[in-house]
Formats: structure tokens, C-alpha cells, sequence
């Protein structure tokens, strides 16, 4: 749904907002913590998968993929939350390139896992 919510956003004109700090570490050691779960990390995908080459799949990381995406939902959430909903499209929108990759690419190695296997990387 994140994903099909991300292909739907609209151009938005840039508007000044606040900055927010960073996330902490310890936030995101939480959050890893959280995806400590998951049923494997590593998966190996293709790049670029629309380009007809002899291209060596690279490894994939499940946690790297989720964190990515938390931190580019972070901002515009902060942003949303504190009233400024043009600034979260628009933020949305300009990270949509980096973390839609991540999405798309996590949920096609969920998609192939069988947890049947004896999968271990």
C-alpha cells in the first residue's frame, strides 16, 4: 500500500518548512531491533532489471531496505504531523525515487521466500 500510495503523489510545489533533527541512533537501533524478526536479511536482486545486459545480481540487505524507507517516511511525517502537509507531499514525493527502489525490491524477496527452505545466506 505504501508503495501504491508513492506511484499516486503529485507534482507539489517546494514550500519552506522547518528542519527536524535527525534521527537518533538509538532510535534506529530500535527499529532494527524491531526487524530483528524478520525470516532472512540478504537476498540477491538485479539493479536494473529493465536493461537487457549480462549484469551480476547484487546482495540485497531486508533491514537496510526497511531502514531506508523509515527515514524517508520520517521527515514528512514530522512535517505532516506539525501541520505542514504541502512540505510532506513534497518531500514524499522527491524520495520517492529512493525509497520506492527499496520497497519494491524488499517485497519482491519476501514475495520469493518460502519458509519451507533451509535459507541462510
Amino acid at each position: 500500500m505504501l508503495y501504491a500510495t508513492g506511484c499516486s503523489l503529485t507534482e507539489v510545489a517546494f514550500v519552506n518548512s522547518p528542519d527536524f533533527p535527525d534521527l537518533s541512533k538509538s532510535r534506529l537501533d530500535s527499529v532494527a531491533a524491531n526487524l530483528a524478526r524478520l525470516p532472512f536479511r540478504n537476498y540477491w536482486s538485479v539493479f536494473t532489471p529493465s536493461e537487457i545486459v549480462e549484469e551480476k545480481p547484487g546482495c540485497g540487505d531486508l533491514l537496510d531496505d526497511f531502514l531506508d524507507m523509515y527515514r524517508d517516511m520520517h521527515d514528512g511525517l514530522l512535517l505532516f504531523d506539525a501541520g505542514h502537509t504541502q512540505a510532506a507531499a513534497y518531500h514524499w514525493n522527491q524520495m520517492f525515487f529512493h525509497w520506492g527502489h527499496h520497497a519494491v525490491d524488499a517485497l519482491s524477496a519476501l514475495h520469493s521466500y518460502d519458509p519451507k527452505s533451509n535459507y541462510t545466506f
